[in-house]
């Protein structure tokens, strides 16, 4: 005679893992806890943007043939003079004349003492590449599109992004004076 305890031991979990997960198929959750959003939860804001447009002399273009592959060396520029703390480049967006059509794309940034990837072999269809960066002081931006079996793409607009600061919460004189 066998032993059905241990097969149901795992069988009836594994039924119950399916269930939970096919139950938000239909658009609605049925169940909070499986999309993430509680009750009560906002989402964070996501920050507003300045775009800064990336000069040409900024901008490196290396075809390398063998490889199939075009390397762009994009030097962050400095911010705007106004605001001499200038606020670190949070996003770098790369604007193509025709779209990648599935071209795997490498990412990567460098500061004065680190190295951070951005994109590994991650494949693009549209023209635009657009990567969220970490709030750090970059100096380059290196992006590396694989070409194979596609025309060499060209680049039509390189521009950065920097998180605007948000205003401070107005206060009142009258806030805690006695009068």
């Amino acid at each position: 005679m066998r032993d059905h305890g241990r097969l149901r031991g795992v069988l009836v979990p594994l039924a119950m893992l399916a269930w939970a997960a096919s139950a938000g198929c239909d658009g609605k959750a049925a169940a909070p806890w499986l999309t993430g959003r509680l009750p009560g939860h906002r989402a964070r804001p996501e920050p507003v943007l300045a775009w800064q447009e990336v000069e040409p002399a900024a901008l490196v273009v290396n075809n390398d043939a063998a490889l199939h592959a075009v390397r762009f060396s994009i030097h962050v520029p400095a911010g705007p003079v106004a605001t001499p703390p200038s606020p670190p480049v949070v996003a770098v967006e790369m604007v193509f004349f025709d779209p990648l059509d599935g071209a795997k794309v490498d990412a990567s940034a460098t500061g004065p003492r680190h190295t951070v990837t951005l994109l590994e072999h991650k494949r693009f269809a549209g023209d635009t590449v657009t990567m969220p960066l970490a709030a750090l002081p970059l100096t380059d931006v290196e992006v590396v599109v694989h070409n194979h079996l596609r025309p060499p793409p060209v680049i039509r607009r390189v521009r950065v992004g920097r998180a605007l600061a948000a205003p401070a919460p107005a206060t009142s004189a009258a806030v805690g004076a006695r009068p």
